[in-house]
């Protein structure tokens, strides 16, 4: 019942906590299909994330897999299906290329993912994206969209500084993340992968991926981590040593310390996100 209520509460808090966000808006960030080349089966990892996505269907592509629609239930209100009505060479990737500036024009959105494995794309995103400032990037799976948006929210947000200090809630969740990595030792995850990972499971799954990302994003704001090359370096002081005996207890109780896991992530659910996202802490 507990973890039924978390996650009813997450659910609930979604929609309202993003939808005044700089960087999360849903139109901010803008996934295109090019499902001539790729049919992705897990869509599904990007339900917790706000974004627009554009399913572009060849001219031949007459029917979508009853399957695969399955895998996007949790994203209908965010997909469009776009079908071309004319074949022709590239005319697909002519026509993301249409979008990319119909949409960057009307919406005056800043991060496009094209999920495809066509190089031919490559030249052309170099180009408007140092003409344009606008971040254009191909990917070739749902995973590497995540990890890009993740390294693309880091630098957003790393260089606007806030009008107020971190909530509570979450310098209390960086708080424990950072003394679970001091007790890792020489086992610290090694890249941002591996740390988004490690602290998905160190609150049990529980934690909206905005959260996740917003945890490192002070991390790294904190000095206490860098990113570099794709490898977390770390730079953790002795002198969060004294943090394990207060606020959050660290114990060998795994039931206890999982309950003070998802206690955290309650209460996290239920405020952090709206405050995170509010337009006063925008710039």
């Amino acid at each position: 019942m507990f973890l039924e209520c978390l996650e009813e509460n997450v659910e609930n808090n979604l929609y309202k906590s993003t939808q005044s966000s700089d960087f999360f808006k849903p139109e901010n960030n803008v996934i295109l299909i090019d499902f001539e080349n790729i049919q992705p089966k897990d869509i599904n990892l990007l339900q917790p994330i706000p974004c627009l996505i554009k399913i572009i269907l060849g001219a031949n592509q007459k029917k979508v897999d009853v399957a695969f629609l399955k895998t996007i239930e949790a994203k209908l209100n965010s997909i469009e299906f776009k079908p071309l009505q004319n074949s022709g060479k590239n005319c697909l990737d002519f026509y993301i290329s249409y979008l990319i500036g119909k949409i960057s024009k009307d919406y005056y959105t800043q991060n496009f993912y094209i999920l495809s494995q066509d190089k031919g794309f490559d030249p052309f995103i170099k180009q408007i994206s140092k003409e344009e400032q606008i971040g254009i990037y191909r990917c070739t799976s749902i995973s590497e969209i995540i990890e890009t948006m993740f390294k693309t929210f880091i630098k957003f947000d790393t260089s606007h500084p806030h009008n107020q200090p971190p909530h509570q809630e979450l310098t209390s969740l960086v708080n424990y993340t950072t003394k679970k990595l001091l007790l890792m030792h020489h086992n610290k995850p090694k890249t941002p992968k591996t740390l988004i990972n490690f602290i998905e499971n160190l609150f049990y799954k529980k934690l909206n991926k905005i959260i996740v990302f917003s945890i490192i994003s002070q991390l790294c704001k904190q000095n206490l981590i860098f990113i570099e090359n794709e490898k977390i370096l770390y730079n953790l002081p002795d002198n969060y040593l004294f943090l394990e005996n207060q606020n959050l207890n660290i114990n060998s109780n795994k039931d206890l310390e999982g309950q003070e896991n998802l206690n955290q992530s309650l209460k996290l659910s239920s405020g952090l996100l709206l405050d995170l996202c509010s337009p006063s802490n925008n710039v």
